[in-house]
């Protein structure tokens, strides 16, 4: 599975990148061990997002532990994360389901996103990038997420480029 093929019509994209000099394994290992957040931008974030809930650690790992669907994990190439939700409102609306069952998911209740990290190898290092799609299925929902998106944009862009600069940190220091 990759991102194209899991969702390749998406209605909002979000795309950043950062350039790592180290190797792609290096990069992997730190990507899946790095805690998010360490950040206190990514912590006070995800805790406004969360109504003031704290969570404990979040990595990659406690992303598919709290409603995100693991898609693939093609180690020292990419992690492909998917969600299905109603992202507009406060609780988010996530749904459980079989990672299996989400390509064909289209409950037009329901938003999807799709979530990765892509590493690429470079003559000096690692390009690791990460790219965010969402879909609907029905015009109310695209409407309410549009109106949700205009506010939380700037924010989920801010954590995606705080995660790649951890990342990054710890594979140069």
């Amino acid at each position: 599975m990759t991102l194209d093929t899991v969702m390749p019509d998406y209605v909002v994209r979000e795309y950043h990148q950062t350039f790592i000099h180290a190797s792609r394994d290096v990069v992997y290992a730190s990507l899946k061990a790095t805690d998010f957040r360490r950040s206190w931008l990514v912590r006070n974030l995800m805790r406004l997002r969360a109504g003031g809930r704290a969570a404990g650690t979040v990595t990659l790992e406690q992303f598919w532990q709290t409603g995100f669907l693991l898609l693939e994990d093609r180690p020292n190439e990419e992690v492909l994360l998917g969600l299905v939700g109603r992202f507009w409102t406060p609780s988010g609306g996530r749904l459980k389901m079989p990672p299996d069952q989400f390509p064909a998911f289209n409950d037009p209740r329901y938003g999807k996103a799709v979530f990765n990290f892509l590493l690429t190898e470079k003559p000096d290092g690692t390009l690791l990038s990460t790219e965010t799609r969402v879909k609907f299925l029905r015009n109310p929902e695209r409407f309410f997420f549009r109106s949700y998106w205009t506010i939380i944009r700037p924010f989920s862009g801010l954590i995606r480029i705080e995660m790649l600069r951890q990342v990054k940190q710890a594979c140069e220091s």
